[in-house]
């Protein structure tokens, strides 16, 4: 155990802060510089000084020497160094790739490599998995491989084969785009994430099968606006266990907002129409697999009427070895609390928790007085309710919290009796913790035409706010 292989093989099976503290000790022994940088990284997880941050950019520097560029604003691989790992090693497609990717295989920071994420055409994909193989070092500690395509194009088979050959613990695939791999049967892989039904053709022909994939994240469509058509094959997949097909919202598209890596919803574009009846849906497709009966756990999309639900009941009745169903999203409609015909665990969101768009009486609004305000603002709740309904559930947990706080409290005042007067009609004040709403709106901003962004800003221009502060607030609609 205190030797270095034996060490290096106990952070292969349990990747822990104590086993990573005795790793460092011991590089630290044998004069190797990740030894210091890994305890200096267990040290910044823990608290934060200038004089920790200034040694390690100090050690980073002498150490990788050429491959810190001398402007400080441009990325590079340094920048996803952590506990003596490359988190995550990014090669897109530019003029100099094949320089910067011959640069880190020449660096000592070549060995250690845990993901690669490649983004490009087929030909710079195949180039990249070339050249990380064809330097004559297996990476055993590389688990993640992310395939970002930029257009169709199978990438060439011999660069699958070599990489596979040099990645013996390749856990994780993460494919995106349209015909990436013509087969990919790494013996290793067990973790499968594909957007775009195209994206690996080996995936739905036995020739040459994934045989150790366990679980499957599939996205039918990528986010180009092109749709997959008709229903998808039969997944040739004889390990799997966990099929997700979360990201398959009946919205007419997912579009890109933010972060690649989570899919965002959008039903309100003006080019935007229903899904036309053929192209696949994920109930239908778990529906039409052979291989739903050996699946232990399905993880769906919003549900968003009683026949959805009666739908799915009828599907996982025919499935014997389900444990789990797990709704991911959440939507308008409330789910049961369990299902008939199964036995098998029913865990799904709370409905959506502020009012359809489409039910709000116009010109509904709250008017908010910030304290330290005089006028106060007013802000529509139809511009708030749309964006809910594109980014609450990729909000954090305590962001989801407190918008569900925001809205009981704006129903609430729906229940107050209203005053009318030839203009206008209105509730009582009542009073919500500045701090919730401060937090919501830090955390998914509003904008549009209402007012969100001044309420905003005057949140801002009024902080640090005393403890217990509270807004006052009152519900108004114009007649």
């Amino acid at each position: 155990m205190g030797t270095r292989d034996g060490l290096e093989a106990a952070l292969l099976v349990s990747w822990d802060r104590e086993t990573l503290a005795v790793y460092a000790d011991h590089l630290q022994g044998q004069g190797d510089p990740r030894g210091e940088l890994i305890m200096l990284d267990l040290e910044l997880a823990s608290r934060s000084s200038p004089e920790l941050g200034a040694r390690r950019t100090s050690l980073m520097t002498g150490w990788l020497g050429g491959l810190v560029p001398s402007n400080p604003h441009t990325p590079w691989v340094g920048d996803s160094f952590r506990f003596g790992f490359v988190e995550n090693l990014l090669l897109e497609a530019h003029a100099e790739a094949e320089t910067r990717l011959a640069q880190v295989l020449a660096s000592p920071l070549v060995p250690y490599l845990k993901r690669v994420t490649i983004s490009g055409t087929a030909a710079h994909v195949a180039t990249m998995m070339r050249g990380l193989a064809d330097g004559g070092l297996a990476h055993s500690w590389l688990t993640e491989l992310v395939v970002r395509l930029v257009g169709p194009g199978f990438v060439d088979p011999d660069a699958v084969t070599r990489w596979i050959a040099v990645t013996p613990s390749l856990q994780r695939l993460d494919v995106s785009g349209r015909q990436v791999f013509a087969d990919f049967p790494h013996p290793a892989l067990q973790h499968l994430r594909i957007t775009d039904a195209t994206a690996i053709a080996g995936v739905f022909h036995a020739d040459d099968p994934m045989i150790n994939v366990r679980d499957l994240d599939l996205a039918f469509d990528p986010l180009d606006g092109y749709r997959a058509e008709g229903p998808i094959a039969a997944l040739q997949l004889p390990a799997l266990r966990t099929l997700d097909v979360s990201r398959n919202e009946p919205e007419a598209r997912r579009i890109q907002y933010g972060d690649p890596d989570v899919d965002y919803y959008d039903a309100e574009d003006e080019d935007a129409a229903p899904r036309e009846a053929g192209t696949p849906s994920a109930l239908e497709m778990i529906a039409s697999q052979p291989l739903r009966t050996q699946l232990t756990r399905i993880v769906l999309p919003s549900l968003r009427s009683r026949q959805e639900v009666e739908r799915l009941e009828q599907i996982v009745a025919q499935m014997p070895a389900l444990e789990e169903i797990e709704v991911k999203r959440a939507h308008y409609f409330k789910l049961p609390a369990e299902l008939a015909g199964t036995r098998a665990r029913f865990v799904r969101p709370a409905g959506w928790p502020w009012p359809r768009v489409s039910e709000l009486p116009a010109g509904d609004a709250l008017h908010v007085l910030v304290p330290g305000s005089r006028a106060g603002d007013t802000v529509t709740i139809a511009d708030a309710a749309a964006m809910m309904e594109r980014r609450f559930e990729d909000l954090d947990a305590d962001a989801r919290y407190a918008w569900t706080r925001f809205w009981a409290f704006v129903d609430e005042l729906g229940k107050l009796p209203w005053k009318t007067d030839p203009h206008r009609t209105w509730t009582d004040d009542r009073g919500f913790p500045a701090s919730i709403l401060v937090a919501g709106l830090e955390a998914c901003e509003i904008g549009g035409s209402g007012g969100w962004r001044e309420l905003r800003d005057q949140l801002r221009f009024r902080r640090p706010f005393s403890e217990g502060a509270v807004l006052t607030v009152h519900r108004i609609r114009d007649l």
